[in-house]
């Protein structure tokens, strides 16, 4: 089975995203170190975008330390990103300010309201001692009369004016005890406004933190893909090997995204064959079957070839340039040289090959059970 060779572990390097070309590092032809530069891009818009970023993840902190301050009743400490950003900072700073006063005027106007329901609770429990002590007297006063009119001491008429006074001290302190609940209940409503307010503005901060989390947290996420597309318009080698088909050359050159730069062919100790294989023929071909790889670059007839072994197919085919379907297999050849002389004849990458991959002997009978239409020309003819 014969399948013609397009690439000898060759990796194409693309570009994701459009930019510009800044500046060439090499030329066809030039051999280069894994990590070396190949082509660098413009970088202002990229980095632009990046600072931008930067800045509002530094607003967002800086947002972040006001809130927790505010909710841990201390002043925020901005450390070294009010230096970077002092503007953002001073403006934290304000809001900062704003909040707590506004906090603290509410706050007073509750306190002075604390304060007034506790002196009113005060002097209605002080009118209801008062008034115990007074109905006390009255009370007295009734037991003694009463006493005295049954001696015929004391008129009818006097006995009746302490019954009145007395029933009108207690009909006094029912009213005063009422009104002690009542002033109670105002103080403690008072109070419970004040735990009110602080627990509406803690809520309140830790809602807006909330927000600040979650949009810092989608920043820093933005910024690991902006840092990478910045490092990335630095495009390096990814193995060593030899520049070829560099596709772009001028300086300024629009790079569109996914366009294709270059490729290297690898510089390896073991080289490995990718080979087309037709769809027809696929069903025959299984890894660890053996292959004869011969070079163009060498008279087979003359020099011979090279033994190698499948070692990977692909799952699915791919299409060439002409649209014609393919299986893709890798061939591991078993040597870097024709022949006997290690200084002789070597396999360098990107040499074009066929490669005939042997599927299996067959025996007369198999080829006579085949229908007659293929012909003895090809039928004792290995696949």
């Amino acid at each position: 089975m014969a399948s013609r060779f397009w690439g000898l572990g060759c990796p194409k390097i693309f570009h994701e995203v459009a930019t510009l070309l800044s500046r060439l590092h090499v030329r066809n032809g030039d051999r280069v170190g894994a990590g070396d530069p190949l082509v660098s891009f413009a970088t202002s818009a990229a980095e632009s975008e990046l600072r931008q970023m930067l800045v509002r993840q530094g607003g967002l902190k800086l947002q972040g330390e006001r809130l927790q301050a505010l909710i841990e009743q201390r002043e925020p400490d901005f450390g070294p990103l009010a230096a970077d950003l002092p503007d953002l900072a001073d403006k934290q700073r304000t809001i900062y300010q704003a909040q707590t006063n506004s906090l603290k005027s509410e706050q007073a106007i509750i306190d002075s309201q604390i304060e007034q329901r506790r002196s009113e609770l005060a002097s209605r429990q002080n009118q209801v001692a008062s008034l115990r002590r007074e109905l006390a007297i009255y009370q007295e006063q009734v037991d003694i009369r009463e006493e005295l009119a049954r001696k015929g001491t004391v008129s009818r008429t006097e006995m009746l004016a302490s019954r009145s006074r007395l029933a009108e001290s207690q009909s006094s302190l029912r009213k005063a005890i009422d009104d002690v609940a009542v002033a109670k209940t105002a103080f403690e409503e008072s109070k419970q406004r004040r735990l009110e307010l602080f627990a509406r503005t803690n809520q309140e901060i830790e809602l807006e933190a909330g927000t600040v989390a979650n949009e810092l947290a989608e920043v820093e996420s933005s910024l690991i893909r902006l840092r990478d597309r910045v490092t990335r318009l630095q495009v390096t080698a990814p193995v060593g090997g030899i520049v070829q088909g560099l596709a772009i050359s001028n300086i300024n050159q629009v790079v569109a995204p996914g366009q294709l730069i270059t490729q290297l062919v690898p510089v390896q100790d073991e080289l490995i064959i990718e080979a087309k294989i037709k769809p027809q023929d696929i069903g025959h071909v299984h890894v660890g079957q053996s292959a004869k790889v011969k070079f163009t670059s060498y008279d087979a007839s003359r020099f011979g070839f090279l033994l190698g072994e499948v070692r990977q197919l692909s799952a699915s085919t791919y299409l060439d340039p002409e649209n014609n379907p393919y299986y893709r297999a890798e061939i591991r050849l078993e040597k870097d040289f024709l022949g006997n002389d290690p200084g002789r004849m070597k396999i360098l990458p990107g040499m074009t090959v066929t490669a005939d991959i042997r599927t299996g002997e067959k025996t007369i009978l198999d080829y006579l059970l085949r229908p007659i239409s293929r012909g003895f020309s090809s039928a004792f003819r290995e696949r």
